[in-house]
């Protein structure tokens, strides 16, 4: 009961905060489609979405084999296969920006932090500076691409939105 009750959460929060990069008509699809998932198929969505964002290989076709061989009681094929790939991908987006943008912490305005009165910046921090923000550029190219296909995906399956994930249990 408490996995349900999660799943249900996780999904009712996924559904209200969708990344900035989604066409509304993206962010509609997302919310309707995560309203009517069963919690199998959402704990299959937080999981896939978990490898697309650890795999920095990502390919759509093993997302789409992973739910072929996931939901095997019944074909998932066609639109219900693309809505399943929208899902991890909207999700995979979340989870971007999140760490992109993730809550800044404000300190008190009488307080300086310790590095606001160093002037002379080690040649180390730099490098690491540099490193961080090589990871933050790939990681924004990378989530720019997923909202790409995922905005595609949304646009084609818009129309079929009441029929699609209604088979798949």
């Amino acid at each position: 009961m408490r996995m349900i009750l999660a799943t249900a959460m996780i999904s009712l929060a996924a559904a209200l905060c969708v990344a900035d990069d989604l066409s509304a008509e993206a962010q509609a699809l997302h919310r309707q489609l995560s309203l009517r998932m069963p919690p199998a198929m959402q704990m299959w969505v937080l999981t896939e979405a978990q490898r697309v964002r650890a795999d920095l290989q990502w390919e759509e076709r093993h997302v789409r084999m992973s739910a072929q061989s996931q939901f095997t009681s019944r074909p998932v094929i066609g639109d219900d296969l693309d809505a399943l790939v929208f899902l991890v991908y909207t999700e995979v987006l979340q989870r971007f920006e999140r760490q992109l943008h993730p809550r800044q912490v404000r300190q008190p305005s009488g307080k300086q932090s310790p590095s606001a009165t160093t002037n002379t910046v080690p040649a180390v921090t730099n490098k690491f500076a540099e490193a961080i923000a090589r990871q933050e550029r790939e990681l924004a190219e990378r989530r720019a691409r997923l909202a790409v296909r995922a905005n595609e995906l949304a646009q084609r399956l818009w129309t079929l939105s009441g029929t699609l994930l209604q088979e798949i249990r």
